[in-house]
């Protein structure tokens, strides 16, 4: 049996959670509620899209990603927890909650930077997306020892604006 149907025998819930394929070895779970709709990469479990009842997708994905084994999503929300959310102009709020992070970091190529990724195309950078990491960078620096951890979790929740 192929991946897919291994995983579709074995996890798929009827009009709830199916996975289909974007390339031929490039494995998606699409979850389905009343309220909304995800679609999360089998590969780094990232959140490439979220969108909630009829509304715009919350999550930026460029029109030209590349879905591959082994190639990063340009986009979507992967482990390492950068977000990628709306454009203004969508009047959504974004709350982000975090525990083990002391610093936030912004970001957003530009277009010199884009242009060098290769999967943004050629102002996919200027649609919305920003990326918000939580870490703890700089002064902020977390140093272990041999055996310690360090546990970082973030929950990021969109809100129509007030």
């Amino acid at each position: 049996m192929s991946p897919l149907g291994e995983l579709s025998a074995r996890f798929a819930i009827a009009d709830r959670l199916r996975f289909v394929s974007l390339t031929e070895d490039f494995i998606v779970a699409v979850v389905t509620t009343p309220e909304a709709r995800a679609r999360i990469a089998l590969q780094g479990a990232h959140v490439m899209d979220n969108q909630i009842g009829g509304a715009a997708p919350l999550i930026w994905l460029s029109q030209e990603a590349r879905f591959a084994p082994g190639k990063s999503i340009r986009g979507g929300v992967p482990v390492s927890c950068p977000w990628f959310g709306p454009h203004a102009s969508d009047a959504r709020e974004i709350v982000i909650t975090s525990t083990g992070s002391r610093s936030t970091v912004f970001w957003t190529p530009w277009a010199e930077k884009a242009a060098k990724m290769g999967d943004f195309g050629a102002d996919g950078w200027k649609k919305g997306m920003l990326c918000v990491e939580n870490a703890n960078a700089a002064d902020d620096v977390v140093q272990l020892a041999p055996g310690e951890t360090h546990c970082l979790a973030a929950q990021f929740r969109s809100t129509p604006l007030r």
